[in-house]
């Protein structure tokens, strides 16, 4: 099967890259506290890695799997607008990823 190959391998891509995404965060933090990085800071950048994976396995899956049910038309062209609800005031000043 040329297509499960070429997904699970497009998969193995996508999670490499990933995986490199946190090192590179850990080397950077590393280098700026020194040998003084705390335990929990390794641990908790896995647990949220592998979180990370699972949420984005799962979504290209289902993106593939409703693409491949669509047979590739082109179908109604959606907004790029986030949805009514959205709040974007909820970002906080500490938090480098929420601003």
């Amino acid at each position: 099967m040329a297509t499960t190959d070429k997904a699970s391998s497009f998969l193995g891509g996508v999670k490499a890259e990933l995986t490199e995404l946190f090192a590179s965060a850990y080397d950077e933090i590393s280098g700026e506290c020194g040998e003084e990085v705390p335990e929990v800071v390794g641990s908790s950048m896995k647990s949220l890695q592998k979180k990370t994976w699972d949420l984005v396995e799962k979504k290209l899956k289902e993106s593939y799997l409703n693409g491949k049910k669509a047979g590739g038309s082109p179908g109604k062209p959606k907004s790029g607008r986030p949805p009514a609800d959205h709040d974007a005031s909820q970002a906080t000043e500490g938090n480098p990823f929420r601003k």
